[in-house]
């Protein structure tokens, strides 16, 4: 591999002169730096000393019909803080023209500010028509159109629309930093621009994209702040090229794809991504009954990822995102709910109850078919309901506890392909040394404790909404008759297969009943199951 590096000012990464363009590449991110990153480089270069270093520019060749562009290169590492510089640029330019206006700058004055508005508009635009405006630096699908829309003030034209893009309200940000307040001469305002022109970047320069991303992995191992996900979309990346002999750009589609079914307002998020990736690990590719952690997740997966496409010569990626819509349906993200409705409507009670411990497990009663659920798959979201709002009062048990039993359950399932009813039975009463989910909930003498002792709301706002609402709507329904009336009860017959009746009284009582008295009786109720796989087979 033929590692360049050198040390370079911001002078010579964005220079008056010469043919020197920067491209984003489309497998980057948008920009997100938010207003304490930018505060925080402001300072530095204000208040730091000349030279001072801001951190690692990595490129490699930019590519046009597959052959490499003259001083053209694409930013790998290092985006968020050149494009800032540059945002602090044209911020700069603007600032010198609001001073040119000042009837009261001298003539002086005046000519400073040209000279600095020539340097700025030579640096920031590589090729300058009234018709079409080519910045140096090329960002990524609409950031580069607000871009270049705020560009256009360099030709003393008014800016284009840019709606209310983040990467507007964080320009509109950097113009406030400009402001009068804070340079209020040019003098002033000349002294950061010149200090800014010698702030200081390692230069590293790498032939192709695949050695780029060997680069990025190693440059996170000495402590720079890569996230698992980077690291995961370089790591595929690099091993589709060397085993599939698959392009960077293809695999980099397939990531974007993945990234896109985990988003939220069509914008990716890494938590979720994060979220996903070790969720998919506890419940796809683990053998044993730990979870996943963090530290431990780029090493099993980069294994994992290597033994697909050296071994089976498959593509891992095309699982994960087959798995990724599973997981986007369990969250009920934007395009991605679940078609069935009613399991739809289970799964966003789950999210609002916090189940994410839970997570693995709905993972594969939606993702394996060999479980054969049925009917079953609404019974069991209705116990996971039932459970997770009785622990959410109670606060019992404890989140790591509820995760270990989840993924031995999960184990089981998958391994035994447990059927229909016999998969609720397991998860709610266990079967041989493999103990259920009841077995870690409190009882219903808890349970009556806390609610008439403790304040629930404190505890969790969102479980006590949801509780209040399923109890207004047990008060609301209709009774069948002076006897008897089959009420709806979060807590109680959401955990029984079968519908639970409550004693006869005013509705709002029986609800009130329910919630107390009758889980015992949903935990000991008997129905019998359709035979799973492991009891036939025995």
């Amino acid at each position: 591999m033929d590692i360049q590096t050198h040390q370079e000012p911001i002078n010579e990464t964005l220079p008056i002169a010469g043919t020197v363009q920067l491209y984003i590449p489309p497998f980057k991110h948008r920009y997100c730096w938010k207003t304490d990153q930018i505060d925080q480089l402001f300072a530095d270069i204000r208040y730091e000393d000349e030279n001072y270093y801001v951190g690692n520019l990595l490129v490699v060749p930019h590519e046009q019909q597959g052959k490499n562009i003259p001083d053209v290169y694409d930013v790998i590492d290092g985006q968020q803080r050149l494009t800032t510089v540059s945002l602090f640029l044209l911020a700069i330019w603007q600032r010198a023209q609001e001073i040119s206006n000042d009837e009261n700058t001298s003539r002086d004055d005046i000519m400073k500010t040209g000279t600095i508005q020539s340097d700025i508009k030579r640096r920031l635009i590589f090729n300058n028509s009234d018709d079409a405006l080519e910045p140096r630096l090329h960002l990524f699908e609409e950031d580069d159109t607000v871009y270049r829309s705020l560009l256009r003030v360099l030709n003393r034209n008014e800016p284009g629309r840019t709606g209310r893009t983040a990467f507007a309200k964080r320009y509109g940000y950097i113009r406030k930093l400009f402001g009068a307040d804070a340079f209020p001469t040019i003098g002033e305002l000349d002294k950061f621009y010149e200090k800014l022109l010698k702030v200081t970047i390692l230069r590293i320069h790498v032939p192709d994209v695949t050695d780029a991303f060997n680069v990025f992995s190693s440059m996170n191992s000495k402590g720079l702040p890569l996230t698992l996900v980077d690291l995961l979309k370089a790591e595929f990346i690099s091993d589709a090229g060397e085993y599939l002999d698959r392009k960077a750009e293809e695999t980099t589609n397939q990531w974007i794809a993945l990234s896109e079914t985990l988003s939220r307002d069509g914008e990716p998020d890494t938590t979720i991504t994060t979220q996903f990736l070790l969720n998919n690990w506890d419940a796809f590719e683990s053998e044993d009954n730990r979870s996943i952690t963090k530290s431990s997740a780029l090493k099993l997966y980069r294994s994992r990822i290597r033994q697909y496409y050296s071994e089976k010569r498959s593509d891992y990626l095309s699982v994960l995102q087959e798995r990724a819509g599973i997981y986007a349906q369990i969250l009920c993200l934007p395009k991605h709910e679940h078609h069935d409705q009613t399991i739809a409507k289970r799964l966003k009670a789950l999210v609002q109850l916090e189940s994410t411990q839970s997570y693995p497990l709905l993972m594969e009663l939606l993702g394996d078919p060999g479980l054969e659920l049925g009917d079953a798959l609404p019974q069991i979201l209705d116990y996971l309901i039932a459970f997770y709002v009785r622990r959410n009062i109670t606060l019992v048990p404890k989140s790591s506890n509820i995760r270990a039993r989840i993924i031995r359950l999960t184990r089981e399932l998958k391994q035994h392909k447990y059927t229909g009813i016999a998969a609720l039975i397991l998860i709610r009463n266990g079967e041989g040394d493999i103990q259920g989910l009841n077995a870690i909930s409190v009882d219903d003498n808890v349970l009556r404790t806390t609610l008439c002792t403790q304040g629930i709301y404190d505890k969790n706002k969102a479980t006590t909404r949801f509780v209040l609402i399923d109890l207004e709507r047990a008060c609301r329904a209709k009774v069948s008759s002076a006897k008897r009336a089959r009420i709806p009860s979060t807590i109680s017959s959401r955990t029984a297969p079968n519908n639970v009746a409550g004693p006869s009284n005013t509705s709002c009582r029986k609800a009130t009943y329910l919630i107390h008295g009758t889980t015992q009786s949903a935990r000991t109720i008997q129905t019998k199951p359709r035979k799973s796989k492991r009891n036939a087979s025995t």
